[in-house]
């Protein structure tokens, strides 16, 4: 690891850096996902023309993420399935079996997708197996980077799922945008909810 105010690849000192407010997140394969606070440096290097950009608690950012999919109102894009499944480490084989669909191509199918499901009502099922999948590969493993609000959060969801249920048959979505602010204080990232 390059020491603060270095080119982390020259190592010279000819370096500005920067942590914007607001940063727009690709690197999860999610669109509209914008980071806000700290939680951000991207270090410009004037003597090698770099641009390194490093994203604090990254895998906490990820399972955060992962967290606002799984317990987020109805509406599964298939950018996020794709992305719940990666996040759990699962094939599409794996998730078709999860799910008791007979074909791998189906979920291909399915993360290729807008939205993966009609209505809310298709959605029940997958987002009961999903909410296990989440639990058992990413709140109960070794590498568990959420911090006890997110635990919190994600138990209190899963505990009132049958009341989240009616809920969520009886409203559908547009896709938000995700927005996720680095809380220092914390040393954790939190969802923010925008455009509701």
């Amino acid at each position: 690891m390059s020491t603060p105010n270095r080119c982390p690849v020259c190592s010279s000192a000819q370096v500005t850096v920067e942590y914007p407010d607001e940063y727009r997140y690709d690197n999860a394969g999610l669109s509209g996902v914008t980071l806000v606070g700290d939680g951000v440096a991207v270090t410009r290097c004037r003597e090698c023309d770099s641009t390194t950009t490093v994203v604090r608690d990254e895998q906490q950012l990820l399972q955060v993420l992962g967290l606002m999919i799984v317990v987020g109102p109805p509406g599964l894009r298939g950018e996020e399935l794709r992305f719940l499944r990666a996040l759990c480490g699962l094939t599409q084989a794996e998730v078709a079996a999860a799910l008791k669909t007979p074909r791998r191509e189906t979920i291909a199918e399915w993360e290729g997708r807008e939205r993966v499901f009609r209505g809310a009502g298709e959605e029940v099922f997958p987002r009961l197996v999903l909410l296990k999948l989440y639990h058992d590969r990413v709140i109960r493993s070794d590498h568990c980077f959420l911090g006890k609000v997110h635990r919190d959060e994600f138990l209190s969801f899963s505990e009132s799922f049958a009341d989240r249920i009616l809920d969520l048959l009886e409203r559908e979505r547009e896709p938000l945008p995700l927005s996720v602010r680095h809380r220092p204080r914390a040393k954790l990232w939190a969802p923010e909810v925008r455009g509701r």
